[in-house]
């Protein structure tokens, strides 16, 4: 599935195979939610109103490390015109 991905795609598909979020939750994922070192996503906000750790495995932990973060930028999944627009 990934490798059928638009580019731009496959770290939000990884995300959702691998930790089963829904598609808002990614979508409006930042990344002060993301802590690597311990290998958690915290989210405060859930659909049912919980707060809910959600472990990140090998393949995300990678995933995430190899995505560029901007400095100004605090949303792990941005469109690229969003950047660049004034």
């Amino acid at each position: 599935m990934i490798a059928a991905c638009d580019n731009h795609l496959k770290p939000i598909v990884t995300m959702a195979l691998n930790t089963g979020m829904r598609k808002g939750e990614i979508l409006n994922l930042k990344w002060h939610n993301i802590d690597l070192r311990c290998g958690f996503i915290l989210l405060n906000i859930t659909k049912n109103g919980e707060r809910r750790e959600i472990p990140i495995n090998a393949t995300l932990r990678e995933t995430l490390a190899s995505m560029i973060r901007g400095l100004d930028v605090s949303y792990v999944f941005i469109s690229v015109q969003k950047l660049y627009k004034n």
